[in-house]
């Protein structure tokens, strides 16, 4: 049997300021996204998830993608690991 496979990806999302702060609520009231950075001034987001299930991510991407004054969403990085593969990564 397999060891489930966790993925870990950030994202860049491009907002018009004028919607920035209620996009941003919007993502964060969902909790699959965290947002380490933000610019809400020049609308600009960055979110990073961890999961196990890639129709998940597409589907969470798909709802950040509708929210009214998202101009983009774009994957920076996208890695694919056990969790005995991220553990060895720890000091």
């Amino acid at each position: 049997m397999s060891e489930t496979l966790i993925h870990i990806l950030s994202f860049i999302v491009v907002i018009t300021p004028e919607s920035a702060q209620s996009v941003a609520n919007s993502i964060l009231s969902r909790a699959f996204f965290t947002m380490p950075m933000s610019d809400l001034a020049l609308g600009k987001l960055i979110l990073v998830a961890e999961c196990s299930d890639l129709p998940s991510i597409e589907q969470e991407v798909a709802q950040v993608r509708d929210l009214t004054g998202v101009q983009a969403v774009t994957l920076v990085y996208h890695q694919v690991a056990t969790a005995d593969e991220l553990l060895e990564l720890l000091p």
